[in-house]
């Protein structure tokens, strides 16, 4: 192609971010080799964004690094959807494959071109018969072509120059090559076989879906493809499996837990040496101790209630126990323990002591030493059994200590003194033991009136309000209102409604909440963060419009964006972004507001000018001239035999190019 001193400026459309993992550039691989390469020259392409080739010659030999083949084989063995694309402009009456996976004499894939017969043709593989899919398309020589065909499960979609020209079913094809020394060529099938000729840009294989956007950002992508739609359904039949797995584990789960749950497991214990069965109680230094479920559980012993007036501890012994009382000769019951008096023939006292059910003589004393003279005459007194002395009418015989044990009181009478249960208490053997005046049928129980409740204490009893009641006496309580006394928490849009054990909140018509929170009811809900106001509409948050906030604010269209002029705003769903032009930053890139979106020196970075032309670096672009003392031609050639005129202007497919 002759040099030219002007360039053809491509406005390039938005580059799509691609995964650099799912995408194979077949032309900027061979670029890393082109001195070693014969029949291919790198020249000025479509556009400056990547690397151009011209393809000559019929003895060239174009295969890949095995590397290559390999992320190939990879990328096609992940998914059911890959695109195979190239921007091209062959030369008249030229045949030739594209992009070609073979081995020797055998295609196995192949995107083959053919302008001599106005044909695009993809060659398969399926169950191991090799098979071809034709399209009869317009293909103007010596123009450029943007060709993208999309094999997704068994539907091959071709677009042509951005549109979607075909769009067929097949039979499946396969995309696990077994076979080894796979070659993976560019421009040829094999070794100086079907040898395309004309100018290749963009030659890339792209695994996943949607992969021919990467070519046309334009295209429309609404849709599922076929292989996205297989996969969903796969992914289905996967989690059916899954879940037909996990019901027959559970049922499984089910019938042990059954079989456990009726089975007796006994589980003994050890301690100290011994062993116990479960449910085996023992005492251990004053402590009780059980076998619970292979377990000891100690804690200390509890003792039942003795009913004698002086328990005593035994030897060995951790709870107390009762001894056997003692009969004085006038009948008198004499406690374990206790002393009393018996006079004897003359003028002696006998002291006794109750030793467990055995009297014992502890002293003789004369009465004198042991009784005091009455007060009274001699004739006004008497005597009492049991006692050495005389006493006189009205005499207190409760007037001496520790006659009664607690909480027994002593009552005095005329001749003997009584030790009794006060109120609230009932007599047990030698003690005394608390009534429960709360007991059903109890006097106390009436007494305690609507909105109290009885409680047993020591001795007694009292009336304690239920929830919702106040006091009003000691056995009378009155239910509170805390609606209309203003005493309840809840919200200004809730309704307070009195219940015999408080209150509850109930939002009022048009709102939601607990009763204490009541927020506006919006029907339909505010919907991407809307907040609904007392009005019954939402508010958008920023982003968002329309009656329920479901309608995005499309910032790039109503200019409300502060992107840069050297970058273009990106609608998203509730907001934007601004993406650095073609030629500045880095294309594609994300930034705040443009302001890093700076001129590319495409001179400095790489560009695709002829070896025999400079290159001079322009605002957001670059351009080829002579060097000097060439001899230039003004026009711009766009292929061998084709040129535009310096200042016209064209349209090539998603492009609009400018030859200045």
């Amino acid at each position: 192609m002759p040099s030219s001193q002007h360039t053809v400026n491509i406005l390039a459309a938005r580059n799509y971010g691609i995964d650099p993992a799912t995408e194979l550039d077949l032309t900027k691989a061979i670029s890393l080799d082109i001195d070693n390469l014969h029949g291919v020259e790198q020249v000025p392409g479509l556009h400056n964004n990547a690397p151009a080739f011209l393809f000559e010659g019929t003895t060239r030999n174009v295969m890949l690094d095995d590397s290559y083949m390999m992320k190939l084989m990879n990328m096609l063995s992940t998914g059911t959807e890959f695109t195979m694309m190239v921007s091209f402009l062959q030369d008249k009456k030229n045949s030739g494959s594209i992009i070609c996976i073979s081995k020797d004499h055998n295609r196995y894939m192949d995107l083959f071109v053919s302008t001599r017969n106005g044909q695009i043709k993809f060659y398969y593989s399926h169950d191991g018969v090799v098979r071809s899919e034709s399209f009869e398309v317009d293909l103007t020589p010596n123009e450029w072509h943007q060709v993208a065909i999309t094999i997704s499960g068994q539907e091959v979609t071709l677009h042509l120059d951005c549109e979607e020209a075909i769009n067929v079913r097949i039979p499946e094809p396969d995309l696990t090559f077994s076979k080894r020394d796979l070659g993976l060529w560019l421009g040829q099938r094999g070794s100086e076989k079907a040898l395309y000729k004309g100018y290749l840009q963009d030659a890339k294989i792209i695994a996943g879906t949607h992969g021919f956007v990467a070519q046309c950002p334009s295209a429309a992508r609404e849709c599922p493809t076929c292989g996205e739609y297989m996969d969903l359904v796969g992914l289905v039949a996967t989690l059916e499996k899954k879940v037909k797995t996990m019901e027959f584990q559970l049922a499984g789960a089910l019938n042990r837990l059954d079989h456990v749950e009726s089975c007796e497991c006994v589980k003994h214990c050890e301690y100290n040496g011994q062993s116990y069965a479960h449910g085996d109680k023992w005492m251990e230094a004053c402590t009780s101790c059980t076998c619970t479920g292979g377990e000891v559980v100690c804690a200390p012993a509890v003792c039942e209630p003795v009913y004698c007036k002086n328990p005593v501890y035994q030897d060995g012994e951790c709870c107390p126990s009762c001894l056997r009382n003692c009969s004085a000769s006038n009948g008198a019951v004499i406690h374990h323990n206790e002393y009393y008096y018996q006079k004897n023939r003359g003028t002696f006292c006998s002291k006794y002591q109750c030793q467990d059910g055995t009297k014992r003589q502890i002293s003789q004393d004369p009465i004198s030493s042991v009784c005091t003279t009455p007060s009274c005459p001699a004739n006004q007194r008497f005597s009492i059994p049991g006692s050495c002395c005389q006493f006189c009418e009205g005499h207190d015989f409760c007037n001496a200590e520790n006659l009664c044990t607690a909480p027994k009181i002593c009552l005095s009478h005329s001749t003997y003194h009584e030790c009794v249960c006060p109120g609230g208490f009932k007599g047990v053997g030698d003690t005394c033991v608390d009534v429960n005046e709360c007991a059903e049928g109890s006097d106390a129980v009436m007494h305690c009136q609507e909105g109290s409740v009885c409680v047993n204490i020591q001795g007694s009893y009292r009336c304690d309000c239920l929830p919702g009641y106040s006091r009003a006496s000691d056995t009378h309580c009155t239910r509170i209102d805390e609606c209309s006394q203003g005493g309840h928490n809840c919200s200004a849009d809730a309704t307070c409604v009195d219940a015999v054990d408080g209150f509850s909140c109930v939002c009022n018509d048009g709102f939601i909440g607990n009763g204490e929170t009541c927020i506006p009811e919006c029907y339909p809900p505010c919907q991407n963060g809307g907040q609904c106001e007392l009005s019954g509409e939402c508010t958008c948050p920023r982003g968002f419009k329309g009656k329920q906030c479901q309608n995005d604010v499309d910032e790039c269209e109503r200019q409300i964006d502060d992107c840069t002029g050297n970058s273009q705003c990106v609608n998203l769903v509730g907001s934007f972004h601004c993406e650095c032009n073609v030629g500045f930053g880095r294309t594609g890139a994300i930034t705040d507001n443009g302001e890093s979106c700076v001129d590319i020196d495409e001179c400095a970075e790489g560009h695709t000018c002829h070896k025999g032309t400079l290159c001079n670096n322009l605002q957001g672009s670059y351009e080829c001239r002579c060097s000097p003392g060439g001899n230039c031609d003004p026009n711009c050639w766009i292929s061998k035999k084709k040129s535009k005129k310096d200042g016209s202007t064209w349209d090539q497919g998603c492009q609009s190019c400018s030859c200045e």
